[in-house]
């Protein structure tokens, strides 16, 4: 998408944030959810004299286009209707009682922004990480649960140099995982041998700050932003927000292996000890 039309977008769900009173994440949270199944979305309401002329779809039209200008146009157009119909009723609580307002209101107080729940789906897991390297004895992190297996070090190293990877990829306008091999991935993104702690406390300080980074640059990309797709390394799309969700799962997937390692090492897994400990 380029800047123009980004900036358009961005526009467009601001002036609808302003009209209704709303969250600016709310108003994005509403406008995906009633305009995805759009086949064909025009941002025409500014030249058109006002977004009632606009040919925004009733959800359910037709399927959403593959790209992220399906999305993203669907977001602006949608977004725009809502503010229409709102300001045309006014802004009174008790005359939108009928319409859509009200509805977002209770979800503005029920639940956070899409990107706000992966990012706080992300945090978990990089914590669990964390207290499951923490459970390994300091002088054991070069222990691997058998032969060609990584060892203790080598898994958090290789959760952080990920994660690296993908948030660099997922916040730049321009990302594209078929753009080079994994291998290279790490070696453009990731921690320079000569840079990578050699020590359980080091570790887990590079698992905190790195952590802090990425989730900086993806709040950073914006929740409309994330929605855009990106090539996956298979050569299929996915938009950015269904790629950080790999990338949780990838986490929790590692974190699974050292809680293998914590047994095999004779230690309770941090998370089964929290739960006994209640």
């Amino acid at each position: 998408m380029d800047a123009e039309t980004r900036a358009q977008l961005g526009e467009c769900v601001d002036r609808a944030a302003d009209r209704l009173g709303l969250d600016r994440d709310v108003v994005v949270d509403e406008a995906i959810l009633r305009g995805i199944g759009a086949i064909e979305i025009w941002l025409k309401d500014e030249a058109a004299g006002g977004p009632e002329q606009a040919e925004a779809p009733t959800p359910g039209d037709g399927e959403a286009r593959a790209d992220g200008h399906g999305l993203g146009r669907c977001i602006s157009a949608v977004a725009a209707r809502v503010a229409h119909e709102g300001d045309t009723r006014g802004r009174h609580a008790a005359r939108r009682s009928a319409t859509i307002v009200p509805r977002v209101r209770l979800a503005s107080m029920s639940t956070a922004s899409l990107l706000d729940e992966a990012l706080d789906a992300w945090a978990d897991a990089r914590r669990g990480v964390i207290a499951e390297l923490r459970r390994v004895p300091a002088g054991r992190i070069g222990f691997r649960p058998g032969p060609g297996a990584r060892s203790v070090a080598e898994i958090a190293q290789h959760v952080v140099d990920t994660a690296l990877m993908w948030c660099g990829e997922l916040s730049n306008p321009v990302g594209d995982f078929t753009r080079r091999d994994f291998p290279a991935f790490l070696r453009e993104y990731g921690t320079p041998e000569a840079e990578r702690p050699r020590d359980r406390a080091g570790l887990v300080r590079l698992l905190r700050s790195t952590h802090a980074r990425g989730a900086r640059q993806l709040r950073e990309a914006g929740e409309v932003g994330m929605l855009q797709t990106i090539r996956r390394f298979d050569g299929a799309l996915w938009t950015r927000l269904a790629w950080l969700q790999h990338g949780v799962a990838h986490e929790e997937y590692h974190r699974g292996q050292l809680a293998l390692c914590v047994r095999l090492l004779g230690r309770t897994p941090a998370l089964t000890k929290r739960i006994q400990d209640g």
